[in-house]
């Protein structure tokens, strides 16, 4: 057996932490008997990983699994364009439904209506904005449904967004559990893996815990569809664009060969926060400040993902580490743990 030290990161760092918890899911598949445990070295926490894998083979084996998972059947622009255009319609139906509800909602007390006669003054005013966001819903719901299908199996391909119908959640729940049956464990990247699937899943999202019949997503999404961010369609794009290189740097240097710019991260490194108050230069001033990602780090960190498995608690979904102070913390070990102890 082997140890090796993975020296590029730093277990005092989320994102580093989630990626090496990646390595470790991975590198299981691989060899079963892999352990991990961290070491104190300089006043940095580092992952030591145990396994039958030297440097480069893992760095290889890594590479070739996160290009595997992230693989997608082509998708044309207009099947993008149709979720794109039926959430908007649903979000505008929403707000006329509202203006209708504040409109009627004065008529009625300008009438001196109460009690039932108010309800039912309501319900004639507004029953055909209801009917319409329904049925908008619905839409949505096809869309979403048809874009999860053309993406195929896998453990990011609900969509761009983990904010989807229940049904897809649970779909893609059953078709991961029924292809792990059938398949078992293979030690060759699949990309519609099974038993990878069934863990994200069960991480990312549950199909009892929706909110306006949406999914509630993990409270470790931070892309869900504001400012342009969509967790599950840009790791997609980071574990299809990595390459060995930017592993083995990640992994075992400091080197700046990590670092890609143009590829949207994950918001899980507090380094890469583009705050105005945090900025010299203007952080949408692509010329000065060009947004540098670790595309190897955050493509593995999603992985990590799959060993924190959420779950509904009074309603919400909670998701492992997280306090109710809105602040999540994280284990480190000293002595070397499988991924099942882990």
């Amino acid at each position: 057996m082997n140890t090796i030290v993975l020296k590029g990161l730093d277990g005092g760092n989320p994102l580093h932490f989630l990626a090496a918890l990646g390595v470790l899911r991975i590198s299981s598949r691989i060899e079963p008997d892999t352990a991990m445990a961290w070491v104190l070295k300089e006043m940095v926490w580092h992952p030591v990983l145990t396994s039958y894998l030297d440097e480069e083979s893992l760095a290889r084996l890594l590479t070739g699994w996160l290009n595997e998972l992230s693989r997608t059947e082509e998708l044309g622009p207009d099947d993008h364009r149709r979720v794109r255009a039926a959430k908007k319609q649903v979000k505008d139906l929403q707000k006329n439904l509202k203006g209708a509800t504040k409109i009627a909602a004065a008529a009625a007390k300008a009438r001196g209506l109460r009690g039932a006669d108010k309800k039912e003054y309501m319900r004639q005013e507004t029953w055909q904005h209801e009917e319409a966001l329904n049925k908008g819903v619905v839409e949505l719901e096809t869309a979403q449904a048809n874009q999860s299908d053309f993406l195929g199996a896998g453990i990011a391909h609900l969509g761009d967004v983990i904010a989807v119908a229940p049904a897809i959640v649970r779909k893609s729940g059953e078709q991961a559990v029924s292809k792990w049956a059938q398949t078992g464990l293979s030690p060759d990247p699949v990309r519609d893996d099974g038993f990878l699937s069934v863990g994200q899943l069960s991480a990312v999202a549950c199909d009892g815990i929706s909110r306006g019949g949406k999914v509630q997503p993990t409270r470790f999404s931070f892309g869900n569809g504001s400012g342009g961010q969509c967790l599950l369609k840009d790791w997609r794009a980071l574990a299809y664009k990595v390459a060995m290189a930017q592993v083995h740097a990640t992994l075992f240097t400091i080197d700046s060969a990590r670092f890609e710019a143009g590829l949207t991260n994950l918001n899980w490194d507090p380094a890469a926060d583009r705050s105005y108050a945090l900025n010299w230069w203007n952080p949408e001033d692509k010329k000065n400040n060009p947004k540098q990602t670790d595309v190897a780090a955050n493509a593995l960190a999603y992985i990590g993902l799959g060993l924190l498995t959420a779950a509904p608690v009074h309603g919400r979904l909670v998701s492992v580490g997280w306090g109710p102070m809105d602040g999540w913390t994280w284990p480190i070990w000293r002595v070397p743990c499988s991924e099942n102890v882990v």
